[in-house]
């Protein structure tokens, strides 16, 4: 539901941009900024929420803030989506902890791998189970990246 405001340019200055944020309650980061085709300022910002767009007409003080709230569903595809560094401290720390687990979830693997090779040598079965193993994943992360 777009709403139509009228400003000051002293309003959506750039000094006064993060108190015009504030008091829209547009939260999120930003996203993407471009002009389209009338040279108007278009902002996105996202979360996992929802996602804002924000047009600053350049030929009157007037600015468009379109909002799209998601359902439960959209929430949780937008949480997964939420990545990268870069805006406030709240994404910069999610970053941070999606980092962490990222490097213990492959830093457990390769133990796993170290330990199952030193309590296996000599077991065939043992083997076949892990090359089958390396096989799924292979065949798996391949049908993904391939779609």
């Amino acid at each position: 539901y777009p709403i139509t405001l009228t400003v000051s340019q002293e309003e959506v200055s750039e000094e006064n941009w993060s108190a015009f944020l504030s008091k829209n309650n547009v939260r999120g980061r930003l996203t993407r900024e471009n002009l389209n085709k009338d040279g108007d300022l278009v902002r996105r910002y996202s979360s996992a929420t929802g996602n804002v767009r924000i047009t600053l007409f350049n030929k009157i003080n007037e600015v468009e803030i379109a909002t799209t709230r998601l359902n439960t569903s959209g929430k949780i595809i937008g949480l997964h989506r939420t990545r990268g560094y870069g805006g406030s401290w709240v994404y910069n720390v999610y970053a941070l902890l999606l980092d962490v687990v990222g490097l213990s979830l492959m830093l457990f693997a390769i133990t796993g791998v170290i330990l199952w090779l030193k309590l296996l040598k000599q077991n065939k079965i043992a083997w076949i189970v892990l090359i089958l193993g390396f096989v799924y994943v292979s065949a798996v992360l391949g049908y993904l990246i391939y779609i």
